[in-house]
């Protein structure tokens, strides 16, 4: 366990995980309201639980909020760019990140076991944070509505260092078995 804090310390998750959820947090109102101008009326964004599984509810309240207070007009030239400016970076900073854990272009088959530790950690997160929400929800009363947009810059960060987190936990999986293998080969 010392080496793998050792390694994820090397790697700097914690610095690329600030950096994708700075990112992703310019990133999150564009796309959350290019989503519902989108597809307004859509059952599927109420109907499924979906949401209720990526999203906490604090989350999902904000989206709504902002949904109500911003009239539907049509999407315009500089909200696009924006929106598409903001995840580029968002993009690109998870990308920046993986490709610094790994260090070599890696296979779909390669990431598997990252991928499905990122996602049951993704749903956990989401978990505990709605739980963390209603237990401590006092903050509303302290900071007022920034309080849910600090929230929400917590929450963004958490799932960073989930994706960062599996990453590093895949490549040391891949260094052992490849390790192993060549092992096996030589003796």
């Amino acid at each position: 366990m010392r080496i793998f804090i050792e390694r994820c310390r090397e790697d700097d998750i914690w610095g690329m995980a600030a950096k994708c959820s700075y990112y992703m947090l310019f990133s999150f109102f564009p796309l959350a309201l290019f989503t519902l101008s989108v597809f307004a009326g859509a059952d599927f964004l109420t109907d499924t639980n979906v949401l209720e599984l990526t999203l906490p509810q604090f989350v999902r309240e904000m989206i709504n909020d902002v949904s109500v207070a911003v009239p539907q007009r049509e999407i315009t030239v500089i909200s696009l760019v924006l929106l598409a400016w903001s995840v580029y970076k968002s993009i690109r900073a998870l990308r920046a990140g993986t490709r610094k854990i790994y260090q070599r272009k890696i296979s779909g088959r390669e990431v598997f076991l990252g991928c499905i530790i990122t996602a049951f950690g993704w749903v956990l997160a989401t978990w505990g944070f709605e739980l963390y929400m209603k237990l401590f929800n006092n903050y509303s009363a302290l900071y007022g509505q920034i309080g849910l947009v600090l929230g929400l810059a917590l929450w963004l960060y958490v799932i960073a260092l989930i994706v960062f987190i599996s990453s590093e936990v895949n490549k040391n999986f891949q260094k052992s078995l490849h390790s192993k293998q060549k092992h096996d080969i030589l003796s």
